[in-house]
């Protein structure tokens, strides 16, 4: 996260018979914190010209003060840049408000006293492999953006299901932890209701309103469903079987039902079956039979049976397929393919509207979860 000294911090360490412990730990906190690579700091020339000087500070923060001091030409953008940001200040306020689409967490000093604060910030996704993609994501985003020099740094935590929901509660009811917690929504068709552990999460969110947290759902039904589908054609092109999918994908993205890509099952496909199998009235069905029709001609073995009459009501023993499936693994497997490429091969291969998912998504996670190199300060 970017940490922000606010001037009334410098105001009150210049007042006389004032008691400063409380912001001189918490700065202590924050220059501890940066030298270890965690985090980012920004403050005026002014303010940073004072902390460098300040003789209540350790020679080792100030050290760190003085090299931001040195390097603030290059700070210059982050506040354009990141979404989010904490704004540290002498008053007693604990607080989150907008300007515009950027959100400012206004700490009062006295809180930072406790170093948990300016800990990594901890990234909760469902599980490891999603971490790892989303990194992958965040670097192709930095650099989009040409702020290739910022590190990511977190602490990454994987729950899935009931987990992911316990492990978010925990991090909030401790009070003393920046979070982003990034879930799918699990929708199968548009303007569904979200799954069982998004909207679990999300009920957390609405009940507890911590500004130390923030929960991104996905749009789309699962990670797998934001998988550009040049990766996966570079993923799985030695398996034919798994390539007739990317080539359904591929056909799916140009036909009138394009933002099906969004809420088909990646990993399992669609049989028919699955469609027709349904209580009457299904918007499910409704969606899905309109999407097989559309897409007839490039689904696989649908018979004209099925097609026609719509009965065929054995979900599991169904031949008639939609959509091949890509597999359980095949987010693992696009993982060892975004290990062998550069973060400029990887962004070439992303393609609107992907790639405003893939921006928005790469925005939140850096403002978050950015930091720097470690600082020299011998």
């Amino acid at each position: 996260m970017l940490f922000v000294i606010d001037k009334s911090l410098i105001d009150a360490l210049k007042l006389d018979n004032n008691d400063k412990a409380d912001i001189v730990d918490a700065l202590e906190n924050i220059a501890r914190a940066r030298r270890e690579g965690k985090h980012l700091i920004f403050a005026s020339r002014n303010n940073l010209k004072v902390l460098k000087e300040y003789p209540l500070l350790s020679d080792t923060a100030r050290r760190v003060f003085n090299k931001l001091y040195n390097q603030l030409p290059q700070m210059d953008v982050y506040r354009q840049h990141f979404i989010r940001r904490v704004e540290i200040v002498a008053e007693d306020v604990f607080e989150i408000f907008s300007e515009g689409n950027h959100k400012v967490i206004r700490i009062s000093a006295k809180n930072l006293r406790d170093f948990s604060f300016v800990m990594d910030s901890v990234l909760l996704a469902e599980n490891q492999d999603d971490i790892k993609f989303y990194k992958k994501l965040t670097q192709t985003y930095l650099h989009w953006s040409g702020l290739g020099h910022i590190k990511i740094s977190c602490e990454s935590r994987g729950g899935g299901g009931q987990n992911t929901v316990n492990e978010f509660k925990e991090i909030i009811d401790q009070k003393n932890r920046l979070c982003l917690c990034i879930v799918d929504s699990d929708r199968k068709f548009p303007n569904s209701n979200l799954g069982s552990t998004a909207s679990s999460v999300q009920k957390i969110v609405d009940e507890n309103q911590s500004p130390l947290a923030e929960l991104f759902i996905l749009d789309q039904r699962e990670l797998e469903n934001i998988l550009p589908t040049r990766l996966l054609e570079e993923t799985v092109n030695n398996d034919p079987n798994r390539m007739n999918g990317v080539l359904f994908l591929e056909e799916l993205e140009k036909s009138n039902f394009s933002d099906a890509r969004h809420y088909l099952d990646i990993k399992k496909g669609l049989k028919l079956g699955k469609v027709l199998n349904q209580p009457n009235g299904s918007l499910f069905a409704n969606y899905w039979t309109q999407v097989a029709n559309c897409m007839q001609n490039k689904a696989f073995n649908i018979s004209q049976k099925c097609r026609t009459n719509h009965n065929c009501h054995d979900e599991t023993g169904c031949t008639c397929i939609v959509a091949v499936g890509l597999g359980d693994s095949i987010l693992t497997d696009v993982i060892t393919t975004l290990e062998r490429n550069s973060s400029q091969k990887i962004g070439e291969m992303v393609r609107e509207p992907l790639k405003t998912t893939w921006g928005h998504i790469g925005e939140i996670l850096i403002a978050w979860c950015c930091g720097g190199s470690r600082l020299v300060t011998i």
